[in-house]
């Protein structure tokens, strides 16, 4: 191998040349570089060649001897051993061929023909290394040697930055990334990426998030501008403040409203602020008697909600003081929460002057310093109240020439006066009537014929007229009284007889078996048997009763209709529907109750077998039979109200 310099392609070159192609002696020549310190560097190197190799065709006279290859070896060492060169310790890396040979024309005109070649040598593993070139017969030149390692360039991918890293000598190697600036790695997917042994980045996992108030531009986190904002990790962009709020910053997270401006609780920030309504307009109201209709024009800026509701108060004045209205006083369908602009009001006393307000509400009344516009008073002055239509009719008594009824008053919380007119005839003789004029709602009707039915209608008169008829009711006179005893009386005489002679009995087979006992075991304590006694409780029924709704509440309790609530309907019964509800009596907790209602067009067997359950059910006592809690008869719908059986009809349970 000489060292020479010629010309390739008009340039001067210094390179190795072997060509002993001609000669007859030796012909394998090495040519060793230096040691190449390899450090820290990776286990993969390249080794990159650039040469020419002389076609064996082109050569005049004889050849001895020609090729067109050469080899190329390595050796690692720990240190630089000098001139020092040991072929045995020398691996063969590869056995180097041209793609272009060149010829003596080519050496003439210079126009020389390079050729590259790259090989790789893994898994080296000492600081140092040598390479070798063998010639074996070829005309060759060695032009340049390049020996390099391969890393993966630092990169930002995903929001992350990934270092330069130095390529494995096989398979890929995982590389974690750092977040750049502002960012913040995925939660449960941290940024990876795979540097390949070709120092390519491969397989990228997980990333970064930029932070809320910032933006991804350009592989970078920036921070949003005055008037944007990003408040969550989801939203790729920042984003506009919505209509009515502002970010005086940059990099917001959220957009502050702007004065008189909210956002109600639950409303997120990528929600418009919006304020408060303004007064309900144009307050109008129509009285009939005591009974009040109201309505209203809907608020000039509903403040950019939709969310719009209503609420009416109401005071009771007297002279120039005012205090809030008593319960008595209903709103139909409410007092609050109102979604259209018009309620109705009644229970109002006459005679007696009131004030509504009603006010406007939305999602973010309340939330301001400023005080609940409310749209001018109305002031209403109540006089005489409406007749009603009179209802609920009782048979309180009755013999075979007379007969009693009572009828539920109308509810007056003033001093109004009420009347009543009672019209009743024959059945049958509807031309032949008589009418009673009456200041209390009963009435006593006499001389009747005996086991006749008539039939009864009364309506109130107040001072602003009369009211409408009730419908018909019918009532019928006992039959003639002949001395003899009645049914019920025989039969509740027969029941006691029963019941003495069964006590009797009951005694003496008792008294029998103590003394038996006390034969058979005299050393035995017998006095806890004196003192035992057995209690038989009788049933009364409700037979003997002329009217059976007093009878009632001899074993019943008659509850207050407001302690009572319905709630919704669990089955049909025998008189009417079945509601679950409860009850919530003064001082006690509330429980769960069924409520068994009897249905508004009952016949009198309907009323009386009604009226006999309840009867029934309250004289139990005991643990095993379901509670009876009250009744409800001096209202309508008459009701019977027991324990609450979550589980349903027995039977279907068991079934």
């Amino acid at each position: 191998w000489n060292e020479v310099q010629q010309m390739i392609n008009g340039t001067p070159v210094y390179m190795y040349q072997d060509c002993s192609v001609l000669s007859e002696g030796d012909t394998d020549h090495w040519l060793r570089t230096n040691w190449i310190y390899r450090g820290e560097a990776a286990s993969r190197i390249y080794v990159e060649l650039k040469f020419t190799v002389r076609d064996c065709k082109s050569f005049k006279g004889e050849v001895v001897t020609c090729k067109e290859t050469f080899n190329l070896y390595y050796m690692e060492s720990e240190q630089d051993v000098g001139i020092q060169f040991r072929r045995p310790l020398f691996i063969k890396l590869n056995t180097v061929a041209a793609d272009r040979s060149f010829t003596s024309r080519d050496i003439e005109s210079g126009a020389m023909q390079l050729n590259t070649e790259v090989c790789p040598i893994g898994k080296l593993s000492r600081r140092g290394f040598y390479l070798a070139f063998q010639n074996s017969g070829a005309c060759v030149a060695m032009v340049s040697v390049r020996v390099y390692y391969k890393t993966c360039p630092e990169a930002v991918r995903g929001l992350a930055r990934f270092p330069e890293t130095l390529a494995g000598s096989e398979g890929l190697t995982e590389v974690p990334g750092v977040c750049v600036e502002y960012a913040a790695e995925e939660v449960g997917s941290p940024p990876r990426m795979h540097c390949s042994t070709d120092g390519e980045w491969l397989v990228p996992m997980g990333r970064c998030l930029c932070a809320v108030g910032f933006e991804e531009v350009d592989g970078s986190c920036v921070a949003c501008q005055r008037g944007f904002y990003r408040h969550s990790l989801e939203t790729k962009r920042c984003l506009k403040c919505p209509p009515n709020s502002l970010s005086n910053e940059s990099g917001a997270t959220s957009c502050s409203c702007n004065a008189g401006f909210y956002r109600a609780p639950s409303e997120g920030q990528n929600i418009a602020c919006t304020r408060p309504p303004s007064a309900p307009r144009n307050v109008s109201f129509s009285l009939i008697g005591t009974q009040l209709s109201l309505w209203w024009q809907p608020p000039s800026d509903h403040g950019g909600r939709k969310d719009l509701t209503y609420t009416v108060f109401c005071q009771r004045c007297h002279f120039l003081s005012c205090e809030p209205c008593e319960a008595g006083v209903v709103f139909s369908p409410s007092a609050s929460g109102l979604t259209k602009p018009a309620v109705d009001v009644d229970g109002l006393e006459a005679y007696t002057n009131y004030t509504f307000a009603v006010e406007a509400h939305n999602g973010v009344s309340g939330m301001g310093p400023a005080p609940q516009r409310t749209a001018p008073a109305l002031w209403v002055a109540v006089g005489h109240a409406a007749p009603v239509t009179v209802s609920q009719f009782i048979l309180t008594q009755r013999d075979d020439s007379s007969l009693s009824v009572s009828w539920l008053a109308p509810r007056q919380r003033s001093r109004t006066s009420v009347e009543y007119e009672v019209m009743f005839f024959e059945k049958g003789e509807e031309a032949r009537y008589t009418v009673k004029h009456l200041l209390e709602p009963n009435v006593t009707l006499t001389d009747l014929q005996p086991d006749t039915a008539y039939l009864l209608r009364v309506r109130s008169i107040t001072p602003l007229g009369p009211g409408p008829y009730s419908p018909e009711q019918e009532f019928r006179t006992l039959p003639p009284d002949t001395g003899a005893l009645s049914g019920g009386v025989i039969v509740s005489i027969i029941f006691g007889v029963l019941l003495f002679i069964g006590l009797l009995l009951g005694l003496l087979i008792f008294q029998r078996k103590q003394a038996h006992r006390r034969q058979a075991r005299p050393d035995y304590n017998t006095s806890g048997f004196d003192r035992e006694k057995v209690w038989l409780k009788p049933y009364v029924d409700l037979q003997p009763y002329d009217d059976p709704s007093r009878g009632v509440l001899e074993f019943t309790k008659e509850l207050d209709v407001s302690c009572v609530t319905m709630e919704n309907v669990i089955g049909e019964g025998e008189f009417g529907e079945v509601y679950r509800g409860s009850l919530r009596l003064p001082g006690k907790e509330r429980i769960v109750v069924a409520i068994k209602t009897l249905k508004p067009t009952y016949s009198d067997s309907q009323w009386w077998n009604f009226l006999r359950e309840a009867t029934i059910m309250g004289q139990f006592n005991h643990p095993n039979i379901v509670r009876l809690e009250g009744v409800v008869t001096k209202r309508r719908p008459m009701m019977i109200i027991t324990e609450y059986m979550e589980n349903g009809a027995l039977d279907t349970f068991l079934r």
